[in-house]
């Protein structure tokens, strides 16, 4: 398990420069041929060692490590120190934890394949006439830069093992030690747990009375302070709600005994507002209907004045036709006075033209006829005229009586015409009263009913109180129930059941 970045690489790593990785590249064909031999012997050095073999389980084992081990040699043999390296590296930490690989025999191992390693590319590296015989100094610098190059690659990579190796152990020391402090803490909360809940269990039975007696660790000394003033606390309000649920169930009974007297007085007010709406509804009736009669009555005079003054306005036209027959009689009158005139000297000419005609003899005989015949005229004429002039006196006579009798037809009409309006004025006042008779009872009658639909309501409010009052005195019982489950102290325990009820 990698606890960094494979991309983590240390400082060590930058202090490698192209130079130092041009040189490891000189001598890469020599690591690579010698690379075998080198791994064989460290194998052997290990098969060898007791202590080092115990890490490999089966020949199969450790030849799969000594593979990837030639892979991890020949990749820093190329210069190829990059993220990749770092993760085999991490991985390599992780294993030597894994199977237990202590740094010194990595170390041993990993000195036993650097010396062979060393050895060879010296020994490539040197000329075979001899040591040091005839070679130049910039081929021992050549040399001693290849094998610094790869001296110094191979710590490196041993540095970043032994790091991830290190790093794995001290989490792995640190895991051990949260487990353990886990473990502590676990242990610790369960002896809590088993006092917190012995605690809580009495409480759940409903003993208050005995609060925790110092039986938790140190640490936890505030939980257990806590809990006992919480104990006590609630012991106070069990107490108070006990107190308070007998009060209730007093107050509930005597809100209930009240809301039964009000709710009879209430129905026996609501009954007496239905009669009195019923009777106000009956009198609105008969008001109206009153009023309705009035208002016809009222109608009926209207249309006797109107057809008062209309008889008014006839007689009135009879008065003047009258008045007019009478200056036609009167003129008639005079025509037959001049008539009568006439006659009268008509018969005058007539008994002169007759004298005339007897002195006159034979020769006026005739004109003596035309004479009496004319006179004979004119003396039916003075008769006619006279009975004429006698009927139109009686006539005169009789319309003057008629119109007489019109004048006072025509006053007692106007008498009957303003009788018959004050008759309408009063009938309209009385209509009008009526009407605001009928109307006032109409808002009395909606007064009333709307009093009836309040005391209505505040019947069923009243119900409803006293319903809620049964509520909360049933709620207070078993209220009172329930606080009577605890135990507030060891020598008493609240009553089991609330106080005796008063009776609704």
């Amino acid at each position: 398990m990698m606890t960094s970045s494979p991309a983590t690489l240390p400082q060590s790593v930058a202090d490698i420069d192209d130079r130092t990785l041009d040189a490891l590249k000189t001598i890469h064909p020599v690591i690579e041929a010698s690379l075998d031999g080198a791994l064989d012997h460290f194998y052997r050095v290990v098969s060898q060692h007791g202590a080092m073999k115990a890490f490999f389980s089966s020949d199969q084992q450790l030849q799969g490590a000594r593979s990837k081990q030639r892979g991890h040699w020949e990749a820093l043999a190329e210069g190829k120190i990059d993220e990749a390296h770092a993760a085999r590296t991490v991985r390599i930490g992780h294993a030597h934890v894994r199977i237990g690989l202590e740094p010194k025999y990595f170390v041993a191992g990993y000195g036993s394949l650097l010396g062979k390693l060393v050895h060879d590319v010296v020994a490539a590296q040197w000329p075979k006439s001899g040591f040091g015989r005839g070679v130049g100094k910039s081929q021992a610098d050549k040399t001693a830069r290849a094998v610094e190059a790869l001296i110094r690659v191979a710590l490196v990579d041993m540095e970043m093992s032994i790091t991830t190796y290190l790093d794995e152990l001290t989490r792995r020391a640190s895991e051990k030690a949260r487990l353990e402090q886990e473990q502590r803490a676990a242990e610790m909360r369960q002896v809590v747990l088993g006092e917190v809940g012995t605690a809580l269990a009495r409480l759940a039975e409903g003993d208050l009375s005995q609060p925790m007696a110092g039986g938790l660790p140190a640490e936890f000394a505030s939980v257990e302070h806590d809990f006992n003033n919480a104990l006590e606390r609630l012991r106070d309000i069990v107490g108070q709600v006990n107190q308070a649920a007998q009060q209730v169930d007093s107050g509930s009974s005597e809100i209930a005994v009240a809301a039964d007297d009000l709710s009879r007085r209430t129905e026996q007010q609501a009954a007496s507002l239905e009669e009195t709406a019923a009777a106000m509804q009956e009198l609105a009736g008969s008001v109206k209907h009153a009023a309705d009669r009035a208002g016809e009555a009222a109608g009926n005079a209207k249309t006797s004045r109107s057809e008062a003054q209309r008889a008014e306005e006839v007689v009135g036209k009879a008065t003047a036709a009258m008045n007019r027959i009478e200056t036609s009689s009167k003129e008639i009158g005079m025509i037959i006075g001049v008539i009568d005139e006439i006659a009268f000297q008509t018969n005058l000419l007539a008994l002169n033209a007759g004298v005339e005609a007897a002195r006159a003899g034979e020769a006026g005989k005739g004109f003596a006829v035309v004479a009496q015949e004319v006179r004979g005229l004119a003396q039916r004429s003075a008769e006619a005229a006279k009975e004429i002039k006698q009927l139109i006196a009686t006539s005169s006579s009789e319309i003057g009586i008629g119109v007489g009798l019109v004048s006072d037809t025509s006053s007692a009409l106007l008498k009957i015409v303003s009788r018959a309006g004050e008759i309408e004025t009063m009938l309209q006042a009385i209509a009008q009263s009526a009407q605001d008779q009928s109307r006032a009872i109409s808002e009395v009658n909606g007064a009333i009913f709307q009093m009836d639909q309040t005391t209505q309501q505040n019947a069923a409010m009243v119900e409803q109180t006293a319903a809620v009052a049964k509520t909360l005195r049933d709620g207070a019982a078993e209220l009172s129930g329930l606080t009577s489950q605890f135990t507030l102290d060891r020598t008493s325990a609240l009553a089991s059941a609330p106080r005796s009820r008063r009776a609704a």
